[in-house]
């Protein structure tokens, strides 16, 4: 979160500072309240973008201060049309086995 904090209080290169967040619910308790503050006051121009698995794992007060965006979980029939249309995994069995470890999720 430090290293979060000071990315995005330097100026950016071009119109808009973006940082991307993988897995924020990894955060301790700590670093998740120290990483509130930048959410309670946010500088002009900066874009912070997190993702989740579970947001019922943030806390309240991040979560009210952020725009959540929810991406629904695909079929089979999906997940199989989008690896036939871009040619992924030439074997049935290999499909059916990254179709269930993907669990809806491309």
């Amino acid at each position: 979160v430090r290293e979060i904090n000071h990315r995005i209080q330097q100026s950016a290169i071009g119109k808009h500072k973006i940082v991307f967040i993988e897995n924020i619910e990894r955060m301790n308790i700590e670093s998740a309240n120290a990483f509130l503050k930048t959410c309670e006051e946010p500088l002009p121009k900066r874009l912070i973008i997190a993702t989740t698995s579970n947001h019922l794992q943030l806390l309240e007060t991040i979560l009210s201060r952020a725009l959540t965006i929810k991406f629904n979980e695909l079929s089979n029939q999906e997940l199989l049309e989008r690896m036939n249309a871009n040619n992924m995994f030439g074997n049935e069995e290999l499909k059916n086995l990254v179709m269930n470890m993907a669990m809806g999720k491309p």
